[in-house]
């Protein structure tokens, strides 16, 4: 009987409620997957953002101490002297007179001038912000420099709060995938509906496991659908081969008055004599069946044996 695989359908809902039970796993895997990036950042050189520092205000003198400090004590010296050079050449123009000493100057100018192509891209940084704040203004040539290459204090080497988030993302993403992943492939019955739409069967009862009051609910609909079908010899067959499912038939099976109405409860053995003994005397049979445990492809077979010994299914109560 393949045609039920067919039939089958994800339930959302249902699926949706196993993932949200799963809630502290997702929580867990987040947390780990986010520390592991936070590792990764520390082991990579990086360092961990503060959620409590403000951004750092800072003069244009503490800038141009910062953008110093980057490098060495010849480095910084080769930039001042090559600074106040250009200074001095400047204060010389008011001196100038004689056209031939303005043209020594502007070729000293240049010279000083080509001293910094020879410089590092941080000397050039530090030998550019030494000509700004005259009058208190910084230029926004030096301003969008500064911005691109430098930013003092702006924890350039912080972890990624994108990476940490994607990760704890990700780690969550994983428990929910595999969740899910395990509910559709496994081949166990799932909901109530499954065996509505997939196998066509009629519920007589559900209730919850560790609920008493409810077997006698359930009692009075097998009973009552018992009598309704007319049937004096009732089998409770049922796949799911737990402990606790067969105590709750055996259960309810002692509940039928046996001067009205004759019930067995057989085990999930179709192979059995004794079991096939009970279907085929039987007048019809009703399916105890338990979520998370009974296996489609056995109810499927116990749907076909029904059938091939002209057995009628009343219908099937099921253990949530």
């Amino acid at each position: 009987m393949d045609s039920y695989k067919d039939a089958l359908e994800i339930d959302i809902k249902d699926l949706s409620s196993k993932i949200l039970r799963k809630w502290k796993l997702i929580l867990i895997s987040a947390i780990i997957f986010a520390l592991l990036a936070i590792g990764y950042g520390l082991a990579t050189g990086s360092q961990l953002p503060s959620a409590y520092s403000e951004p750092k205000k800072i003069t244009l003198d503490d800038l141009k101490e910062e953008l110093k400090g980057k490098l060495t004590s010849k480095e910084a010296r080769d930039v001042e002297l090559a600074y106040n050079a250009y200074i001095e050449c400047e204060k010389l123009y008011d001196e100038i007179d004689t056209p031939e000493t303005g043209v020594e100057l502007v070729k000293a100018t240049q010279q000083v001038l080509e001293i910094k192509k020879s410089f590092t891209p941080d000397q050039q940084l530090y030998y550019t912000a030494l000509f700004e704040g005259e009058g208190g203004t910084v230029s926004k040539p030096f301003s969008g420099k500064i911005n691109a290459d430098f930013s003092a204090g702006s924890g350039q080497n912080e972890v990624s709060v994108k990476l940490i988030v994607l990760a704890a993302l990700a780690g969550a993403a994983l428990v929910i995938i595999i969740t899910a992943t395990k509910y559709i492939l496994s081949p166990v019955l799932k909901t109530e509906d499954d065996l509505r739409n997939a196998f066509k069967l009629p519920i007589i009862s559900s209730f919850h496991p560790g609920d008493a009051d409810a077997l006698e609910y359930v009692y009075n609909s097998m009973y009552a659908c018992a009598k309704k079908a007319d049937v004096q010899k009732v089998c409770i067959l049922g796949s799911a081969i737990d402990a606790n499912t067969a105590e709750y038939k055996q259960e309810v099976s002692d509940m039928f008055p046996r001067k009205d109405m004759s019930v067995r409860t057989s085990d999930y053995m179709l192979d059995d004599p004794d079991v096939l003994d009970s279907i085929v005397n039987s007048d019809g049979v009703i399916l105890f069946e338990r979520i998370g445990h009974s296996k489609y492809e056995d109810i499927a077979k116990e749907i076909e044996r029904c059938n091939n010994f002209g057995v009628k299914i009343l219908g099937a109560v099921v253990v949530e």
